[in-house]
């Protein structure tokens, strides 16, 4: 059976490391501007920031890598040459892989998984769902080999770092059936750190504001993600979504998903309608504190259906039920934290 991991900033964070928007947007502020068309830049992230932005109205409450890119789309209509926009562009993607670097470099030099944990959370993800939901998730796990595909949206190589993987198929241990399961593959959507420059921008055309931008390679193969994916590797896309569509179990672990990734969403949803497969989303809300089993089973409820929804599937419409049933929710677990033999936090 093919399981793909969809591994996202959470991931990193769950290790620990810094790096969330917020921490890099106070390392970006804090250095020296080039020029003054990059100080423009950092005022006007600084305006959305705080809520004070005319261009560009925030996602949610909170400050997400999704809201720097679509604020980058809005801001080109400030910009009045593709030479600003190239400028701007390259030298905050140039501070944020130096900044990743910095952050990777101190955790690779740390000891993160004595235990290897994380090993055996990749091989048995539904460990951590209750007797009612491993019924129905046991449904859809066939018997025999399990081959693994990590589909990941961060720059850095900490997965391969934790699993000793090095470009090759790699056994990590027995399924919870008992059967063997291998890494087969580990794809980096958006690039790793290693990378003349990293992939960061919008879905599409239609998040770039300046319409005069629209038209330019210059521009749109810098800032619309999936076309300089096809830039850099023209097979890439069709790879990523052809692992997606072969998946029998799909696994999202702190990866947002938000508007700046609608191809991903779509392809996870291409796959859900059909009746062989299930997905697994594990959310964490480490401040979040649960007193009672019941609040638990809300907040499963809540961000089940945020999800459809995200994909488009509302609950007043017929096809809710449809997917209602193979989607699980594993919230505030101990999936990919090291050392802790509870199900739950």
């Amino acid at each position: 059976m093919n399981i793909t991991y969809i591994l996202g900033n959470g991931f990193d964070l769950n290790f620990g490391m810094a790096t969330r928007y917020d921490d890099f947007y106070d390392h970006y502020r804090s250095i020296d501007s080039p020029n003054d068309d990059v100080k423009k830049l950092k005022a006007s992230i600084n305006e959305y920031v705080e809520g004070k932005s005319s261009l560009h109205k925030k996602v949610s409450k909170d400050n997400n890598w999704e809201d720097l890119e679509l604020a980058l789309g809005a801001y080109t209509k400030e910009m009045v040459s593709v030479s600003e926009f190239r400028n701007d562009f390259l030298d905050i993607n140039t501070e944020l892989k130096k900044y990743l670097l910095e952050q990777e470099t101190a955790f690779l030099a740390s000891n993160p998984d004595p235990t290897g944990d994380t090993k055996k959370d990749l091989a048995q993800p539904d460990i951590y769902f209750r007797t009612r939901e491993l019924a129905y998730i046991s449904k859809f796990i066939k018997q025999g080999p399990n081959s693994l595909y990590i589909i990941n949206f961060n720059y850095t190589r900490i997965i391969e770092n934790l699993t000793g993987y090095k470009g090759k198929q790699l056994e990590l241990g027995l399924s919870t059936r008992g059967y063997s399961t291998s890494i087969m593959n580990i794809l980096h959507v958006h690039g790793v750190l290693s990378d003349v420059d990293l992939i960061l921008g919008v879905n599409d055309v239609s998040q770039i504001a300046n319409e005069s931008f629209r038209d330019s390679d210059e521009v749109t193969e810098l800032l619309v993600k999936p076309q300089t994916n096809d830039y850099y590797d023209s097979n890439k896309n069709n790879e990523l979504e052809s692992i997606i569509a072969a998946s029998g179990i799909i696994i999202i672990f702190g990866a947002s998903l938000g508007n700046t990734d609608l191809k991903w969403r779509e392809a996870i949803k291409n796959r859900l309608n059909t009746n062989n497969c299930i997905l697994i989303l594990y959310v964490n809300e480490p401040k979040y504190i649960l007193d009672h089993p019941h609040k638990r089973w809300d907040k499963e409820r809540f961000f089940k259906s945020q999800f459809l929804s995200l994909l488009g599937i509302n609950e007043n419409e017929n096809e809710h039920s449809k997917y209602d049933t193979r989607v699980f929710v594993g919230y505030n677990t101990n999936m990919f934290i090291p050392g802790m033999n509870e199900k739950y936090r």
